[in-house]
């Protein structure tokens, strides 16, 4: 995203005999990417499995997945839903852009590490550029992956779904 170039395409001329510039592209802006997995964080990293009923993910992002809407997250393969990538002029702006994509994205079915995304790209620690492999340690794996509403919210959410269902099946 910050070159334009389409890597897996250069890969491929690549692989045909083709040759890369020697000088590298310029590059604009910054990009951040988040990996959406189905597992809890807060859980030992536990992977979930089971049917994804929505997925949806604003578009003001790039999401490369194959999952969609009635999809099966099988024990037998990696729990991998999405790469969710941003593209912004400043670092901040770019983890700005996809924390509100991922608190945005409806994402139902399973239980996933988006909590835990769009908590660490807001973290002050993140934005300043102070991490590093302890960053969960340091910072609370915990209060990371808390849930992004309460469980009043929650509820709310579930009954008016459940009367909306009701009002589009009459």
């Amino acid at each position: 995203l910050t070159t334009g170039l389409d890597l897996v395409e250069l890969q491929l001329q690549v692989a045909d005999g083709g040759r890369l510039d020697s000088d590298p592209p310029p590059s604009h802006g910054y990009s951040i990417e988040a990996r959406v997995y189905a597992e809890d964080p807060a859980k030992d990293w536990q992977p979930q499995a089971g049917t994804v009923h929505r997925f949806e993910i604003p578009a003001n992002v790039r999401v490369d997945s194959g999952i969609i809407d009635g999809s099966t997250v099988s024990i037998y393969y990696d729990p991998m839903l999405a790469k969710v990538i941003s593209h912004a002029p400043t670092r901040r702006q770019a983890a700005g852009v996809l924390a509100d994509a991922l608190a945005r994205a409806r994402i139902h079915g399973v239980r996933t590490n988006r909590d835990l995304l769009v908590n660490v790209l807001r973290h002050s620690a993140f934005l300043a550029g102070a991490t590093d492999t302890s960053f969960f340690d340091t910072h609370g794996l915990a209060a990371l992956s808390a849930a992004l509403t309460d469980e009043r919210a929650v509820t709310l959410s579930a009954v008016a779904a459940a009367f909306a269902d009701a009002a589009q099946n009459r």
